[in-house]
Formats: structure tokens, C-alpha cells, sequence
């Protein structure tokens, strides 16, 4: 979140113009109100994790869509998408990120 006060615009509105264009493309913009939607919803989300066969489960209850969910998982472990891969959940790094969840969602995680 920027807040800038608006005492003294010059440095600050040339560091906004600035700012913006490098953080657009990872980067989410909206209102505080859609904000407070989003960490409702993002704060109903259930996670248990158990072991299956050679594989953790991330067992996610989602009560309310929830646009951009991310996860972060231990080091050591990626996702294993399921076969067809429906895609909107990809992994970088040790996060997994999930364009759209809602009701109840399996993820498996596999040791590399």
C-alpha cells in the first residue's frame, strides 16, 4: 500500500510515476474497499496438509471466492498439478499461486 500525503507532492508524485510502472505487472490495485473484501474471504480459507502415499496434500476450504490466493510451501517441495491440469495454480519459488479458489481444493506437493 502507497499513501502519500499531499503536503509536498514534487519528490513524491515523480517517485509515484516512477514506482508504478515498475511494480504493475506484479502488482494488484484497487480499492480499500475491495481490499477488505479480499482479506475477508482470504481469512474464512481452511488449510490442513497431510501425507499421501509420496505426496503432501493441502486440503483448502474456500467458503467465499477468493481471487489471488498465495500460499507458501517449505523449501524442497513443488506442486504437482493434477492430470489435465485445469491450470490458474502455477508455483514460483516456494509460492504457489492461485488465480481462483472456491468450495474445496486438493493440492499435492511432491519432494524435488
Amino acid at each position: 500500500m502507497v499513501l502519500i500525503h499531499p503536503d509536498v507532492l514534487d519528490h513524491k508524485m515523480r517517485f509515484l510515476k516512477g514506482f508504478i510502472p515498475a511494480v504493475r505487472e506484479d502488482t494488484w490495485f484497487g480499492t480499500v474497499s475491495e481490499f477488505g473484501t479480499w482479506w475477508s474471504a482470504r481469512d474464512r480459507v481452511e488449510l490442513d496438509v497431510f501425507p499421501e502415499n509420496n505426496f503432501l496434500i493441502l486440503r483448502l476450504k474456500v467458503p467465499t471466492e477468493i481471487q489471488g490466493l498465495t500460499l507458501i510451501i517449505p523449501d524442497g517441495y513443488r506442486y504437482a498439478p493434477p492430470q489435465p491440469d485445469r491450470g490458474g495454480i502455477r508455483q514460483s519459488g516456494n509460492r504457489i499461486l492461485i488465480d481462483e479458489a472456491s468450495g474445496d481444493l486438493n493440492l499435492r506437493l511432491v519432494v524435488q
